[in-house]
């Protein structure tokens, strides 16, 4: 294993139920969704106004799809 890679293990990825965010755009910080709006600017600006001290950078935005069976994983270092 390199530096780059890390071991995943189920206590360190975060389950987030997306069900009642079907069809819109959310922002996640620390892996907990903080906002969600109609666009991925709305769900932005509302994450950026309740967390003005984190970067950009921080913020990660995902679209929701309105499907019922979808995976999302996304590694936090």
């Amino acid at each position: 294993m390199t530096n780059k890679m890390k071991k995943i293990s189920k206590s360190n990825v975060p389950l987030i139920d997306f069900a009642k965010f079907r069809g819109k755009q959310a922002a996640l910080v620390d892996g907990k969704i903080v906002a969600v709006g109609k666009s991925s600017k709305e769900a932005f600006e509302k994450a950026k106004k309740q967390f003005p001290q984190r970067s950009s950078e921080d913020i990660i935005l995902l679209s929701v799809p309105q499907e019922e069976i979808f995976i999302y994983f996304v590694i936090f270092e």
